[in-house]
């Protein structure tokens, strides 16, 4: 079996080691905001376990590097965590590594060896033969700024798995939009080159240089290619055109290794320590990345408390904006996708999962379109998928093996209505909720149970979430329907003097209100100029209004507004109303 040191040299990780150690500071701060001290302490355990690692005792220098990360947060915390997911790599426990490298991306983001433990990442699940989620790795660093030879590692592995055909090209169409199209091109040509001189077939790689420089003269690899030719060589390169000359395919012009050399190692069989695997599939990147890996974490936190019976094979279904030289330098841009796009990453990933990772259940997507269409998938697999958060209705009605965790909209109404009516004791209510097919369930179930336990819907309206940022039009109309209540508790009212109450007036103190309801009482028609403000008098005719959201953005900016109209009534809401923080 072809281990990671018999791919990299004694002297390259001599080398490696030498500037880990070298340096006296780590620009490393938890994601928690924990202040990183300095320790002496530190500085002598990173050292022994350094020594260690290259007399090759790998448990003792792996001791070290565990002591060490059990410490205070301190200077050589996300250097040793590194060191420790190499040492773990090296005795082959590669679910201990990656755990090791993950917590440098997650604790300590802004360390300078996270896109280390990313490529580190990257080998473990290629140990693991866990190809794509190898190849992954691998595609963000590309997609990231990280240093020239970092880059250039990632694209050296990236090449070995696409060309020996380690994953489909719909895996790799999974990766191509957080890579982009050319970079990606960019990539696996000047990987071949160095994948080439890594197995030592030399003339082979020389001439995949030249490629690369024909092709892309100005490409991100382009100084590390001449590099590696005479300056000869180079001019030639450069000054052929790429419209005449003609590159060298296989037969069937797809391959560019031969098949007479070797292949990129597969890694250890983990045929005894074979678990069964549930896909995941979630956004781990783009807009919504940060949903699908506080999900993820807690996936993981329950497989660990379990015992890890599973091995979890992550799909990514976000993607990573690309980034530009801007007037302020580097920048991300933010590309809006079609819905289309969307599902179709959706079901090529369902399908990698089901059909080459041998999954024995889907556990995602996030979001109900997303959802169907991965459901569509598993049901025609006989794969179970958990959805756990997406509350479309009837998509258990799929099929057996579809299994939703959250409670649908028509189910949340009525249990809110049930609980307005019979427990709070609420009669007259008003409903306002999103212009959506959860918006519009969730008022039919609750106006309809509403109706059941002997209270009334007085009022609906509704808005587009996300959007709407006024709501005096939806919460006027309250009002009206709260002043047509007064009404019907006041026959002695006649009509013209409510409609009196939509006039605005100067005099709006708590005296002249008071004034105006003796006057209302005594059936007195009021002048103009003695009218009271009636966007001053607070409507309580009204005993509840339920508020339906789909985000707690919406709650906050709906909350505010309602007390300004000066409606006084219950509030109530659905369970996104609840936010811990």
């Amino acid at each position: 079996m072809t281990r990671l040191k018999e791919i990299s040299t004694h002297l390259r990780f001599f080398v490696w080691a030498l500037l880990l150690s070298a340096a006296t500071t780590v620009s490393a701060q938890s994601s928690d905001g924990t202040s990183v001290v300095y320790s002496r302490a530190a500085d002598r355990l990173f050292a022994r376990g350094m020594g260690r690692y290259e007399n090759a005792e790998f448990a003792k220098a792996r001791d070290s590097f565990q002591e060490l990360s059990n410490m205070r947060a301190n200077q050589r915390t996300s250097a040793g965590l590194l060191m420790l997911s190499r040492t773990q790599v090296e005795l082959e426990e590669y679910d201990l590594a990656l755990e090791s490298a993950r917590r440098v991306e997650r604790e300590y983001q802004s360390s300078r060896y996270t896109a280390d433990a990313r490529l580190l990442a990257g080998d473990c699940y290629y140990f693991m033969r866990r190809y794509y989620e190898a190849a992954s790795q691998y595609g963000r660093i590309l997609a990231i700024p990280a240093p020239l030879a970092l880059q250039a590692s990632a694209a050296e592995r990236l090449a070995g798995i696409v060309k020996n055909g380690s994953i489909t090209a719909d895996a790799l169409d999974l990766i191509r939009p957080q890579v982009g199209e050319d970079r990606l091109r960019d990539a696996l040509l000047f990987g071949e080159a160095r994948w080439y001189r890594r197995l030592g077939w030399e003339q082979q790689a020389r001439a995949s240089a030249r490629t690369y420089l024909a092709e892309l003269p100005d490409g991100i690899f382009a100084s590390l290619a001449a590099r590696s030719l005479h300056e000869a060589e180079v001019i030639a390169a450069r000054a052929t055109s790429p419209k005449t000359r003609a590159r060298s395919y296989t037969p069937e012009g797809r391959e560019l290794i031969p098949s007479s050399i070797q292949k990129l190692p597969t890694g250890p069989v983990l045929s005894n320590g074979w678990k069964p695997r549930l896909g995941v599939l979630l956004p781990l990147s783009g807009p919504d990345g940060h949903y699908g890996q506080e999900l993820l974490a807690g996936i993981r936190l329950a497989n660990d408390e379990a015992g890890f019976p599973f091995d979890l094979v992550e799909a990514d279904l976000g993607r990573e904006y690309p980034w530009i030289e801007g007037n302020t330098g580097r920048e991300q841009v933010h590309i809006d996708q079609s819905e289309g796009s969307k599902l179709l990453r959706t079901v090529q990933a369902a399908r990698y999962l089901v059909e080459e990772q041998d999954v024995i259940a889907l556990i995602g997507p996030l979001f109900s379109t997303a959802c169907v269409a991965a459901a569509a998938v598993a049901e025609e697999a006989g794969v179970p998928l958990i959805a756990p958060l997406t509350q479309q209705s009837g998509l258990d009605s799929l099929g057996q093996f579809i299994f939703q965790l959250n409670i649908v909209p028509g189910v949340q109404g009525k249990a809110l209505a049930e609980y307005t009516t019979l427990v709070l004791g609420l009669e007259t209510l008003a409903v306002l909720a999103p212009l959506t097919d959860y918006g519009w369930k969730f008022w039919l179930a609750f106006a309809d149970a509403v109706e059941d336990n002997g209270g009334t819907v007085v009022h609906s309206d509704w808005y587009v979430p996300g959007e709407t940022r006024d709501f005096k039009n939806q919460f006027q109309a309250m009002r009206q329907a709260g002043f047509g209540l007064m009404r019907l508790t006041d026959p002695a009212a006649t009509p013209a003097i409510f409609d009196s109450l939509s006039l605005v007036v100067l005099d709006t103190s708590p005296e002249s209100e008071g004034t105006f309801y003796e006057l209302l009482e005594a059936g007195v028609e009021v002048s103009p100029e003695e009218r009271p403000d009636s966007t001053q008098i607070f409507i309580d005719t009204i005993d509840g209004i339920a508020v339906v959201v789909e985000s707690f953005e919406d709650a906050k900016r709906i909350a505010a507004q309602l007390r300004f109209h000066r409606l006084q009534t219950q509030v109530i809401g659905n369970d996104i109303w609840y936010e811990p923080d």
